[in-house]
């Protein structure tokens, strides 16, 4: 088999269940495989891909060095992917006892790491009444900030019977909040949280979703973000970190 096709597809295919969507592997069973341990984009995890790649393609077919360069580059990629579920069981515990320390009752929680590493994590905290999230980078020297934001679920209660919503609730993992605005209700999906939320929970939801009745009709629109701010969107992700503390 072609080296090429073979990173390729482990790539676009494995790489998926470690993601914050996962893949639907039982399909047409609603259950969706998501470990949750790596962000879609890791640069630790693709750009040796991409060097691999690139490497192989000026080699010719039959060269016994492109059967080890993909196999170096598997076996160095799986330990990475491996790793990171390693991190992820250490920040939950991390989380669990922050959690505990501050005297949050929850019924469930799930983390994930922020964009581009997997130094910095994010946790989304159900309570009975609202949701937390919190972030914590293993190079903090405190505990764990969370920031509240109340879940007001009751406002769907009137169209629970209704399958774009279920649909909605089904994506979103019923981790969402909703307020009541003067045009509809907006629902804040919080699987991604917020663009500038390692900031003091600053900046717009990533997954803004308006409900709206038009003609006796619910109509579900995807909100535009203006992602106003997202120019220090990196310097901030650094600082939050805490690389620039360590040096």
């Amino acid at each position: 088999m072609n080296p090429v096709n073979v990173l390729g597809h482990f790539y676009t295919s494995t790489f998926r269940y470690f993601t914050t969507w996962g893949i639907q592997f039982f399909w047409p069973l609603d259950w969706r495989i998501a470990i949750q341990s790596i962000f879609v984009i890791d640069p630790i995890y693709t750009v040796p891909f991409l060097i691999t790649l690139i490497v192989v393609l000026f080699l010719r077919r039959n060269n016994p060095k492109r059967k080890k360069i993909n196999r170096i580059s598997l076996v160095t990629s799986t330990s990475y992917l491996l790793i990171t579920v390693a991190l992820k069981v250490y920040i939950d515990q991390v989380f669990t006892n922050s959690l505990e320390k501050q005297k949050i009752s929850y019924s469930r929680f799930e983390t994930r790491p922020t964009p581009l590493n997997t130094i910095l994590w994010t946790a989304n905290v159900e309570t009975n009444d609202a949701f937390y999230i919190g972030y914590y980078s293993f190079l903090d020297q405190s505990d764990v900030d969370f920031y509240k934001f109340p879940k007001n679920h009751e406002l769907l209660n009137p169209y629970r019977n209704n399958n774009d919503i279920e649909r909605l609730l089904f994506l979103t993992k019923s981790f969402s909040t909703l307020k009541q605005v003067e045009s509809g209700i907006e629902m804040y999906g919080l699987r991604f949280g917020l663009t500038e939320g390692f900031d003091q929970g600053k900046g717009d939801f990533v997954f803004t979703y308006l409900i709206q009745e038009k003609n006796g009709e619910l109509e579900i629109t995807q909100k535009p973000n203006s992602f106003e701010g997202m120019r220090d969107l990196l310097p901030k992700l650094i600082e939050r970190i805490g690389v620039t503390k360590s040096f």
